[in-house]
């Protein structure tokens, strides 16, 4: 945020930024954090998809109420994925 608005004024901060030639780190920390924020988001929505189904942490935070297993066993079973091919149901 704060380059930013270093970059949104640009004509007050201009001779503060030519004076000591902070245009570049400013423009290359501007960058940077757009990319970490970029990064955070894509992390946080996959990570909001790995409950039991894609969407039942998201309606979790919706409604506030999230369903657990019944027993501990059921809980850390991992899902079984179903097999794709023809081939791999004959062996």
């Amino acid at each position: 945020m704060v380059t930013g608005i270093l970059f949104s004024d640009i004509s007050f901060f201009r001779n503060y930024l030519l004076r000591w030639d902070l245009a570049g780190y400013v423009n290359a920390l501007h960058v940077i954090g757009a990319y970490l924020f970029a990064l955070y988001l894509i992390v946080h929505l996959y990570m909001a998809t790995l409950g039991r189904t894609a969407f039942s942490h998201t309606m979790a935070m919706i409604t506030g109420y999230e369903e657990e297993p019944e027993n501990l066993a059921e809980a850390s079973a991992p899902l079984e994925a179903p097999l794709v091919s023809s081939e791999l149901q004959k062996e």
